[in-house]
């Protein structure tokens, strides 16, 4: 069971919490872009509040859809509650810590 790509595609797990709620992300790119805007002119932007998101939303079942296209394995997904999801996302950190450490 994985939240990074490449964790997901190896367990065929997609693990999350959100439910039917749709996620409606932009790339790094876009993301890149709009610092760089910012930072070339920093006067310009004080004090304003900007929201990037992404031409399309989706569902975390529509995402475990798509890896499982580009793939061709099929991907499960996996959705817990939040108290779940934060035990889960607790686990896997400890997990990753004690293998970092050998």
């Amino acid at each position: 069971m994985a939240t990074r790509p490449e964790g997901v595609i190896e367990s065929g797990v997609l693990v999350g919490a959100a439910g039917y709620g749709r996620l409606d992300t932009a790339t790094r790119n876009d993301y890149a872009e709009a610092a760089a805007k910012v930072l070339i002119d920093v006067e310009q932007h004080l004090g304003k509040v900007y929201e990037l998101a992404g031409d399309a939303s989706f569902t975390l079942q529509g995402f475990a859809d798509a890896i499982s296209a580009v793939t061709g394995k099929n991907i499960a997904l996996e959705s817990k509650d939040q108290e779940a999801y934060k035990a889960f996302l607790t686990m896997s950190q400890g997990y990753l810590k004690a293998l970092l450490m050998y």
